[in-house]
């Protein structure tokens, strides 16, 4: 009777985190398309004075980007993709032709003129290696996923879209602890490295988990 019992409470389970991890979806792209949508024109008041300087590489970024966050979910929806094969085929092609765009610029501005050039508190290599990782990977997932769907791996593409979505989200995990940290009346700029390592390492970790048990 207990291994019954025990049987029983898997789908439950299962439902459960399948609820947990798309409200922290919804969450985390709330955040982005918010972030995004602050910097249409670009905001005179960005935490790096790079960014308000530098409008047309801003808008480079945040327009895909912007894309990216609205249009990324519907891929993850099976009824979607199933009564819709044209529109998600679509869409897909514009997330990553995005997710190039938004990777580029993100590496020109970490590259030519990130937070740190502005403070001295912060490391430029700092601030720059985790932009760099993420970003490489982020743009590499990209392309790959698309190489992978037109050669019919179904599955290898999945789990790269996964990948690529979850990079993606890691931008508003950042914003968040930029945000919580600001409540508790510390300076969120003094551990600006560190959490462009946690936002995107976090997104990123869960989305492998996810690969993994799916």
């Amino acid at each position: 009777m207990r291994t019954l019992a025990a049987l029983a409470l898997v789908p439950k389970m299962k439902k459960i985190i399948k609820g947990i991890l798309w409200s922290g979806l919804v969450v985390l792209v709330a955040t982005g398309i918010f972030a995004a949508i602050r910097q249409i024109p670009p905001h005179p008041n960005s935490y790096n004075p790079g960014i308000p300087a530098h409008p047309n590489i801003t808008l480079l970024h945040v327009i895909p980007g912007l894309i990216f966050m609205l249009l990324g979910p519907f891929q993850f929806i099976k009824k979607i993709r199933s009564s819709f094969p044209g529109f998600h085929k679509f869409s897909g092609y514009l997330i990553v032709s995005s997710a190039i765009l938004a990777g580029i610029s993100s590496l020109i501005i970490v590259l030519m003129f990130p937070y740190a050039k502005y403070d001295e508190r912060v490391g430029v290599i700092e601030e720059q290696i985790p932009n760099l990782v993420f970003g490489i990977l982020f743009m590499f997932f990209a392309i790959r996923g698309v190489w992978y769907i037109r050669n019919k791996r179904i599955q290898k593409h999945r789990a790269d879209m996964i990948r690529l979505f979850s990079i993606g989200l890691g931008i508003s995990v950042f914003r968040i602890l930029m945000i919580g940290t600001a409540i508790l009346g510390i300076s969120p700029l003094n551990f600006i490295a560190i959490y462009f390592w946690l936002g995107f390492g976090i997104t990123y970790g869960i989305g492998e988990w996810y690969i993994r048990k799916t």
